[in-house]
């Protein structure tokens, strides 16, 4: 555990007890807002205090990484965005998901997209190792393979055939909803406990498209494996 000293005016001075590991993802964030510098707008800043303030002040275990109750609100696919971003970060895909060395990152939504241009926004203008975002919204079946990123809403059943085959197909980082979308093969869910929004992992899933995720990202999640 590490001793956070509170500084709030409001109250008297006190010390929290913080995890370790929240500790550490908090740095690693701000390691990664200082490396993007002046690429990042303002709201990544804004997002990753408001994030590690709920971390620090609920003193959050591993499995409990939340997303600020933010479930069924208006704002909750701007934060999923957010995260979808952050994702992004910690993400390494294999050579071969890339045809040539200015190909851009493909941030697909299969099925209705909830985001609202949330996506563009969060995406426009962003660069990771040189290489740019395209957000592309409502992908077919047939379309998928060109993806790096494949979000699935809530109303995509991850049990159907014909969305397994979609999933075995995709080399893309698979993102959904739905209750058992990690046991049929995608890789992060996002769910619930109450109203907070949280994230699972299926490393199985990660593995088999040679997928990689940090190690200090997974501690954070629930991990699930396949059926």
């Amino acid at each position: 555990m590490v001793q956070l000293e509170d500084t709030t005016r409001s109250s008297p001075r006190r010390c929290l007890n913080v995890p370790t590991h929240v500790m550490q993802f908090c740095h690693l964030m701000t390691v990664k807002v200082r490396r993007e510098n002046m690429r990042l707008r303002s709201f990544s800043v804004t997002f990753l205090r408001l994030l590690c303030s709920v971390l620090v002040a609920g003193g959050m275990a591993v499995s409990e990484f939340p997303s600020l109750a933010l479930a069924d609100s208006p704002k909750e696919y701007q934060v999923k965005a957010a995260f979808l971003y952050h994702f992004v970060q910690f993400a390494e895909w294999p050579e071969q998901a890339f045809s040539d060395p200015d190909m851009r990152i493909r941030i697909c939504v299969y099925g209705d997209d909830p985001f609202a241009g949330y996506l563009v926004k969060r995406f426009m203008g962003k660069v990771l190792h040189s290489r740019q975002f395209i957000i592309q919204p409502r992908v077919s079946a047939l379309d998928i393979e060109s993806c790096h990123v494949l979000f699935m809403n809530r109303q995509i059943d991850a049990s159907q055939q014909d969305i397994r085959r979609a999933l075995q197909r995709s080399r893309a980082l698979t993102v959904g909803e739905s209750e058992d979308f990690l046991e049929f093969g995608g890789m992060i869910q996002f769910y619930r406990v109450e109203n907070n929004i949280r994230f699972a992992v299926n490393p199985d899933a990660l593995d088999q498209k040679q997928l990689h995720l940090s190690s200090k990202l997974l501690r954070l999640a629930r991990i699930v494996k396949s059926k």
